[in-house]
């Protein structure tokens, strides 16, 4: 069952190795990334929670699994975001700020922009 699953995320997320059975640290980055969303896609977990995964991928890579995130939230999974990287906030229904390890804003989409996020973080001092 697990190789099977393994093959089906390979396929569908394009992992490019040729033996699954691989160590992670022989893929490339981007290829590491996608074995990681794999991993947590092919959990039954309803949240998934990403921390900065996009830091250091190439663009292709990127755009493939914002298509994947968009179609697992659409089924119904909810994932929880950590960024530093500002175009994934549009892949975003919601978007929190925190400053001092609390929540000092909560933005809807299409009240997002770049001056509510700094205004937010750095409150009097933007």
């Amino acid at each position: 069952r697990e190789a099977e699953l393994a093959a089906f995320w390979q396929k569908k997320i394009g992992i490019r190795t040729p033996d699954m059975n691989n160590n992670i640290f022989s893929l490339s980055g981007g290829n590491q990334q996608k074995a990681l969303f794999a991993r947590a896609l092919g959990s039954d977990a309803q949240i998934v929670l990403m921390d900065d995964p996009m830091r250091g991928v190439d663009i292709g890579t990127k755009l493939e699994v914002y298509d994947l995130v968009r179609e697992e939230a659409a089924r119904g999974r909810t994932f929880l975001w950590y960024t530093t990287e500002t175009e994934e906030l549009d892949n975003c229904d919601h978007i929190y700020v925190f400053k001092n390890g609390r929540i000092v804003a909560n933005l809807r989409r299409d009240e997002l922009t770049e001056e509510k996020i700094i205004q937010s973080s750095f409150g009097d001092a933007a």
